[in-house]
């Protein structure tokens, strides 16, 4: 390659266009960058050794193409005296040949005498197509080397047989989504596993243990604020990864609580172990949105995040069934050992965010949390969702029930007043304190309630009252799974042509169809004239919503993805534990106690309806904030120029 030819260059950090910068002016560049005159460059027999190494920036991967495992190629960035020349519309990626690798130096230069560096172009493809410009052709090396290696878009030294193949962002990406995959198999892997854990602790009624599934979506509803919060503090990799070992440790107790006497173990066990995943989910949303990538990478990264959901919860409680043919406490330690992989994969890839200051003093450090926040919030959503919960197992009747419901309501004030007019830095951010917001929540909520009755009830109607076992019951609830994810995958196509508003109340009206099919299903009927109808109705409803309502919560607001994705994963699982409540108070409250066949069908049928009533209610709360907002749009002034901001397009 000779000084009058032109390079093709950019940064590889940054999506930058393919930039024509003359060879001998890019010598110039780094001779200026390195302290070294361009004659000593231009020479052919100048040691790269007499380089001013302190000017070079350090190497960022290393490959090795020999089977001792010696050294062979390595990259660096080019001179930041370029980086303004470059601008952002292409993306190219450098790649070395090295023609003599003996004569490769501890840490070469960007251009060494034996040193040629070419740069392709790794943008879409035909993106200089589409605007009409001939794709260029990138000039040929005369001398083919004997090494060829190609750098990946890691952030630190990488390991070659992984990074070569993957880079370090999209790595980072599938250990986030397995981590979102792993908190709807927590949810999944305990449904199959009811029956079972009843007759381990002597419970007649299967029901009364739904504390395993309500207790786990409960506390991870009411955490995620507080592990977003810890992970701005401390650091999103190190709580993540510390949510990741405290799943693991309550896992491992709620496989060992099998040698209990009681179930109380198994039931405390299984709601710690949704505080794990309470650090786990917010932590990982806050990385996964600030990748590096094009907004097309992005866009198909967070589908493939929404996916994860149905084939969590699905394979989550297929692997339950399957371990539990051996032993069911077998479930929940494999579970153990999935989620440590998935810990140690992300020490590694998970890169290292910015360093954190930490707030001197106790008093800064209380006011950073929001720790009075944290209270209120904790004790007036702990306390509303318990005395729901509780109420199932002991009644209205008990006393404490009523006490916990009227504290509960006491502490929402508080927090409404504490995260409006004291907290400095509130935990749910003041550009989310809106009742538009509110709203979109509470219909979440009550979707995801219904949602969440109809596969309990569904999954115990199979196992209690057909008597299939755990794994045919998993087996009949596979084209969920594949509903939730073609819902996932086509919701963008068909919401851009129908509207946001329009898939939303086909939602409410699907889910509600899905229950009444559920409810007025006889009891000697198969599984697939209407609970198989139901199911598809059902799951593409509520796995369509979600993207829908983030989409909806950070339209014409300052709302960040992760944000608003973190708001409605907070809205749907605790909207499922407080589903089970109120379905689970309508189920005790239909039965006689008898608890004999026609008695359990006739308290599942109760609970059934009652989704169809939330499902519904679900419908209104919408409408309502369909009515409020043409209104809100009717009293908009109009500006000076006749121009006036559309709300809900």
């Amino acid at each position: 390659m000779s000084r009058n030819q032109t390079l093709f260059t950019s940064p590889f950090w940054d999506d930058s266009p393919l930039t024509d910068i003359p060879l001998a002016e890019f010598h110039k560049e780094v001779d200026e960058s390195n302290g070294s005159s361009s004659n000593q460059r231009g020479s052919a027999a100048s040691p790269a050794k007499e380089v001013n190494e302190a000017h070079l920036p350090p190497p960022v991967s290393r490959w090795s193409d020999d089977s001792d495992g010696d050294v062979t190629g390595c990259v660096f960035p080019a001179p930041s005296t370029m980086l303004p020349r470059l601008s952002s519309q292409r993306q190219v990626r450098p790649e070395v040949r090295w023609d003599s690798p003996d004569l490769l130096p501890e840490r070469p230069p960007p251009v060494a005498p034996h040193t040629h560096i070419v740069f392709r172009h790794s943008g879409h493809p035909g993106h200089g197509r589409r605007q009409g410009r001939p794709r260029r052709q990138l000039p040929k090396d005369p001398a083919p080397s004997r090494c060829w290696f190609k750098r990946t878009r890691g952030i630190h030294p990488a390991v070659p047989w992984i990074d070569t193949v993957v880079s370090r962002d999209i790595q980072c990406a599938i250990t986030i989504c397995l981590a979102h995959f792993c908190a709807h198999a927590g949810f999944g892997q305990a449904l199959p596993m009811l029956k079972l854990a009843a007759m381990r602790f002597d419970i007649a009624n299967v029901t009364s243990l739904n504390w395993a599934v309500a207790g786990y979506t409960m506390i991870l509803g009411v955490y995620m604020l507080i592990g977003r919060r810890l992970g701005e503090i401390f650091g999103n990799k190190h709580v993540f990864i510390l949510g990741l070992l405290s799943s693991v440790f309550w896992a491992i107790v709620a496989g060992a609580s099998y040698y209990a006497p009681t179930h109380k173990l198994f039931i405390a066990s299984r709601t710690f172990q949704g505080l794990g995943v309470a650090m786990t989910l917010p932590t990982g949303l806050a990385m996964v949105t600030r990748l590096n990538r094009t907004p097309a990478q992005l866009h198909r990264i967070s589908l493939t995040y929404a996916a994860m959901a149905p084939l969590g919860l699905i394979i989550g409680a297929l692997g339950s069934s399957v371990a539990a043919l051996a032993w069911w406490s077998w479930s929940y330690w494999v579970f153990a050992i999935a989620l440590t992989i998935l810990a140690g994969l992300g020490c590694y890839t998970i890169p290292p965010g910015p360093s954190k200051t930490l707030p001197s003093g106790l008093s800064a450090l209380i006011l950073e949390l929001d720790l009075p926040g944290m209270m209120c919030g904790v004790a007036a959503w702990v306390l509303f969702g318990f005395a729901w919960i509780q109420a199932d197992t002991v009644g209205w009747e008990e006393p404490y029930i009523w006490m916990a419901l009227i504290m509960s309501i006491a502490s929402t004030v508080l927090f409404v007043m504490v995260e409006r007019f004291y907290a400095k830095k509130p935990l749910l951010p003041r550009e989310a304190q809106s009742w538009e917001v509110s709203i979109i929540l509470a219909a979440v909520a009550l979707g995801w309630s219904s949602f969440g009755a109809a596969i309990f009830y569904g999954w115990q109607f199979l196992q209690s009252l057909k008597r299939v076992s755990p794994l045919e019951a998993t087996g009949y609830y596979v084209p969920l799974m594949v509903v939730g994810c073609a819902a996932v995958v086509t919701h963008p196509w068909i919401t851009m042509r129908l509207g946001v508003h329009a898939v939303v109340y086909a939602t409410c009206l699907s889910t509600i169809l899905g229950c009444i099919l559920l409810a007025t299903r006889p009891l000697s009927q198969s599984f697939w004239p209407q609970q198989f109808t139901s199911m598809l109705f059902i799951g593409w409803s509520a796995y369509t919503i979600v993207p829908l309502a983030a989409a909806l919560i950070s339209q014409g607001r300052e709302i960040g993805p992760d944000l608003a994705a973190m708001l409605v994963d907070t809205a749907v699982f605790y909207g499922i534990a407080l589903g089970l409540g109120i379905a689970g108070t309508a189920e005790s409250r239909s039965m006689d106690g008898s608890l004999t066949l026609a008695d359990r069908f006739k308290g599942y049928r109760a609970a059934y309806w009652t989704s169809v009533g939330m499902a519904g209610l679900q419908l209104l709360v919408y409408l309502s904030l369909l009515f409020a907002t043409r209104r809100k749009k009717r009293e908009t002034p109009i500006l000076e120029d006749g121009a006036i901001e559309l709300q809900d397009r």
